[in-house]
């Protein structure tokens, strides 16, 4: 049973979960070495990461290092190695077709932009398509110059969640009765290539990062969320209700359906009850007398659903009574219900907690959109 509508879901909004890489496996003794003996600066810097001496070698944090350089670095957990460069960003190919904050754009990178506003926009012309890319290519530009002022990149942590995260999707696909690689599958099915959506899900981290980094300065104040909720009501239409029921299961302890019989029998026993509340009786000392509902305990006070969530039985009965009223038994794959509506529901409200969540979202990203376009207005964008 749904207890409010999901505003954000599926595979192409989900947010990666992030973990460290995992240690290589290689083989482990135990050794005697001096801890911290050596001095380390960079450019007259203190490294304040411990440094271990052991066979007359000095042994440093790398990544701190390369980072005091202005380097980056990318782990490789496949070959367990770690790569020290100037950028590890995509280099694209082709001509050059603009400049943004002084860096150039190659067709490559135009190219795969385009075909990002074809896959998320059915039915857009190339004409209004490569608007729309040159318009997220150069916001995505400031994004990431932006990220970088506050000391944020997409690096090892994403490359490493990333590849777990393609990699417990296709899993998941598996599971499910498809084929290797099924995920990788429906992204090209969707318009996305390998690269596109990884490109995709990075600007997402990085913007992620960005909001928790800033969380005090982004986070709603006062009556920012009531305001978006007023301003925005249309996208909380609900066309919802929230409904008790009395279940009379037809499923037996084994987890069969019963015999002809016995349904008879449920069947009969559900009237009965029907009866006793159509005379007077009260409805919730009946339900919590003879519901054999599982989720009657943490639901009460009844579900709240919409049209699709429940099976189609149930959902045209309840819909077809009004705010009080309660049905006659109604016979689904479970059993018998007996149903009364306790609310009709046009709108979901910001108390609910996935509203206040989505609405906080919302602003959260509003703000940080804010900074990226104050950014991108102090670098020169040009094109071809």
């Amino acid at each position: 049973m749904k207890n409010a509508k999901t505003f954000i879901s599926g595979v192409l909004a989900g947010a990666l979960a992030m973990s460290a890489p995992a240690l290589a496996n290689g083989v482990k003794q135990l050794i005697e070495a001096e801890l911290n003996t050596v001095n380390i600066t960079v450019d007259g810097v203190k490294v304040d990461g411990e440094n271990i001496l052991y066979n007359d070698r000095t042994y440093v944090p790398l990544r701190q290092i390369a980072e005091m350089l202005g380097k980056d670095v990318a782990w490789d957990e496949a070959t367990n190695t770690a790569d020290i460069a100037d950028s590890h960003s995509k280099t694209f190919d082709g001509e050059t077709v603009g400049n943004i904050g002084g860096e150039d754009v190659k067709k490559g990178e135009l190219d795969m932009y385009v075909s990002l506003a074809k896959a998320q926009n059915s039915g857009i012309s190339d004409a209004d398509a490569e608007t729309k890319a040159k318009e997220n290519l150069a916001y995505d530009r400031a994004l990431c110059a932006f990220a970088k002022e506050n000391g944020i990149e997409a690096g090892e942590e994403f490359e490493t969640a990333y590849a777990n995260y393609i990699k417990n999707m296709n899993a998941q696909y598996a599971m499910q009765g498809g084929a290797d690689g099924e995920f990788n599958k429906l992204l090209e099915a969707l318009g996305y290539t390998d690269e596109s959506y990884k490109h995709v899900q990075k600007m997402s981290y990085i913007k992620s990062k960005l909001i928790a980094k800033n969380s005090a300065l982004y986070a709603p104040k006062g009556d920012e969320i009531s305001k978006y909720y007023a301003d925005n009501k249309e996208q909380f239409k609900y066309d919802g209700i929230k409904a008790k029921h009395i279940l009379f299961s037809t499923v037996g302890a084994d987890g069969n359906a019963m015999s002809d019989a016995d349904v008879k029998k449920v069947e009969a026993k559900a009237y009965e009850i029907y009866n006793k509340i159509k005379n007077g009786a009260d409805f919730d000392e009946l339900m919590n007398q003879f519901s054999e509902d599982p989720g009657l305990a943490q639901n009460p006070d009844g579900y709240t659903f919409t049209k699709g969530d429940m099976v189609k039985e149930f959902e045209d009965a309840a819909y077809k009574l009004g705010v009080g009223k309660v049905s006659t038994p109604v016979k689904t794959a479970y059993g018998y219900h007996i149903i009364k509506v306790v609310e009709k529901i046009d709108y979901l409200q910001p108390a609910d907690a996935s509203v206040k969540n989505y609405i906080t979202a919302q602003i959260e990203n509003q703000k940080l959109d804010k900074d990226v376009s104050e950014k991108l207005s102090s670098m020169n964008a040009s094109w071809n």
